[in-house]
């Protein structure tokens, strides 16, 4: 819209308003790259022009925009591509990323105390979930849960990072790593996970903010060989 709008003659009295603009602000930053890349670099500079905007100052936005290396490496090389993408120089210490906090007590979860502990909670699976938001975050699997499906360490900083995506199920899932740490069946641990996650987002919130315990995602992708009805097709896209 804003390549249109500076190349249509109507809308001329609207860059003219528009004089000396101090903002511009890019969403989904980490989409910019290749050709397209190359189209909007051109076009901030075109727009920077066009509004007489010398001081401009382009925000970049991006949920998953990040590479190699630790935080200050990606910082380091979030700047150089901004930098070639605004036209203007972006320094490192002027990338903000997200900072994360734990929401569970930090505890060893390794030690024999807290194993303990989990595999009693994990023997009443069955019973019903609990109700509580603060029962829910000193609970045993609710711990468990955050440490290994939601936050970890950045190696050399210490700084609180996600995890990488992960799932309940398969050889890597997380059902299969609480059953070797505590030797519960894995059908079980599954099924506690399942209860644990719905608990939270259905039953104990925030009593301050309303936010859940755990930010979990559901990412679903669809694939079918048959010929869907019209009025499916067009809801899924």
């Amino acid at each position: 819209m804003l390549e249109l709008i500076l190349t249509r003659p109507d809308e001329r009295p609207l860059i003219q308003t528009a004089k000396g603009l101090r903002f511009l602000v890019l969403d989904e930053l980490h989409t910019y790259r290749g050709r397209q890349g190359a189209d909007v670099a051109m076009l901030v500079r075109r727009a920077r022009e066009a509004f007489s905007s010398d001081g401009l100052q382009c925000v970049g936005t991006s949920a998953t925009l990040a590479g190699e290396g630790d935080f200050e490496e990606q910082r380091q090389e979030i700047a150089r591509v901004a930098s070639r993408l605004f036209g203007d120089k972006v320094y490192p210490e002027h990338v903000i990323g997200e900072t994360i906090c734990r929401i569970t007590p930090e505890v060893d979860t390794s030690s024999q105390e807290f194993i303990k502990d989990l595999r009693a909670r994990l023997s009443q699976a069955e019973e019903e979930p609990l109700k509580s938001y603060q029962e829910l975050c000193n609970d045993p699997l609710s711990i468990w849960i955050e440490s290994a499906l939601e936050i970890t360490k950045e190696d050399g900083t210490g700084r609180l990072v996600r995890c990488p995506p992960g799932s309940i199920y398969g050889d890597q899932g997380a059902a299969r790593k609480l059953s070797s740490l505590t030797g519960v069946p894995e059908e079980r641990c599954a099924a506690a996970i399942e209860k644990q996650l719905l608990a939270s987002y259905e039953c104990a919130r925030n009593p301050e903010t309303e936010d859940t315990i755990f930010a979990f995602q559901l990412h679903q992708f669809i694939g079918t060989r048959y010929t869907l009805p019209l009025s499916l097709k067009t809801s899924a896209t």
